[in-house]
């Protein structure tokens, strides 16, 4: 049966990242089966305007108690504001798909400190 597993190399499914700036976030895909899974295809989707790439977005053949990671490139639409997104990263097979939801948090405010210093 194939039974692929999508998560991340320490499980957490949170990262940050800053308007208009591309943030590297590593998934980790495992095959729980004993059959080889082949053409793992990556993709992601999040709010309007953000950009999502995977690097490799294709994973040829995955084989049965092996693992693999593959980055996932998240990039905030310029004009986001401060504050919680969420973006689905997907891994999709000729028989199956799987997701994982991954919070965003883009900050804002330690730009302003560092640009304007404390008073």
């Amino acid at each position: 049966s194939l039974e692929l597993r999508f998560t991340t190399p320490d499980e957490r499914l949170s990262t940050t990242a800053n308007a208009g700036a591309a943030r590297d976030f590593t998934v980790l895909l495992v095959n729980d089966g004993t059959a080889p899974i082949e053409a793992i295809d990556l993709a992601g989707s999040g709010p309007s305007d953000w950009e999502i790439t995977f690097e490799p977005a294709t994973i040829e053949a995955l084989a049965p108690g092996d693992s693999v990671t593959a980055t996932a490139r998240i990039t905030p639409s310029g004009n986001a504001v401060a504050g919680d997104y969420v973006t689905t990263l997907t891994a999709t097979t000729e028989s199956a798909s799987e997701s994982i939801d991954v919070r965003v948090t883009v900050g804002g405010l330690v730009l302003v400190f560092r640009r304007y210093g404390r008073r």
